[in-house]
């Protein structure tokens, strides 16, 4: 029974934190999508536009296929999306980070939300001119929509929030992670551009 609770309260959030019009309806949906794409070399992947449930799996697919490939970069213009699908890419990432695979990062355009997330688990993390971050949390978004959150979700929120946030903070140690958290406090969203993102170490240099 508590499963089956859980389970329906899960259901709940996702409807809650994504909106049942912003899915992909089908798997033709999500290839037409073009959030994720790959380059004539392989080891070249474009991530684009919105993060659904279903991102994931292109971009999974991509980043197992051929496993001589040991060092990949990934090229971000996203303004961000579904929490779930950036949550499984970043646990991926994670996975093949420990046996010792290399993903270089670059923001082309905008690395927004989840994009921020995806970038921040580069080996080496490059903005180009005229780039943005842009970070803030679930629940931060929420507030800052003039949402009233209910109590029985804020639990969910956090947990993938703080998955997320997790994941990249143990990897970047250098990272003044009492600066992200007061970035990530604001209520919305907090904007950096390239030279800011250099100067408090989220990014390693500018480049193009």
């Amino acid at each position: 029974m508590k499963r089956l609770i859980a389970g329906i309260l899960m259901g709940l959030v996702i409807l809650f934190t994504t909106g049942c019009d912003t899915q992909p309806k089908s798997y033709k949906d999500l290839l037409s999508s073009n959030s994720v794409m790959q380059h004539h070399d392989p080891s070249v992947i474009y991530v684009t536009g919105n993060f659904y449930e279903g991102s994931a799996i292109p971009f999974i697919y991509a980043t197992t296929k051929d496993p001589s490939i040991r060092h990949y970069t990934v090229r971000i213009t996203s303004s961000g999306g579904d929490a779930y699908g950036c949550t499984v890419m970043i646990n991926h990432i994670a996975k093949l980070k420990r046996q010792g695979i290399k993903f270089t990062m670059i923001v082309d355009g905008k690395a927004y939300s989840a994009g921020f997330f995806l970038f921040m688990m580069g080996d080496e993390r490059i903005m180009t001119p005229g780039s943005l971050l842009m970070i803030h949390t679930m629940e931060a978004q929420k507030v800052s929509e003039g949402k009233v959150i209910p109590e029985m979700y804020l639990p969910f929120l956090r947990y993938l929030d703080n998955n997320i946030m997790n994941q990249t903070y143990k990897v970047y140690p250098n990272v003044d992670r009492m600066l992200l958290e007061t970035m990530l406090a604001y209520s919305g969203a907090t904007f950096v551009n390239a030279d800011e993102a250099v100067e408090v170490g989220l990014a390693d240099r500018i480049e193009g």
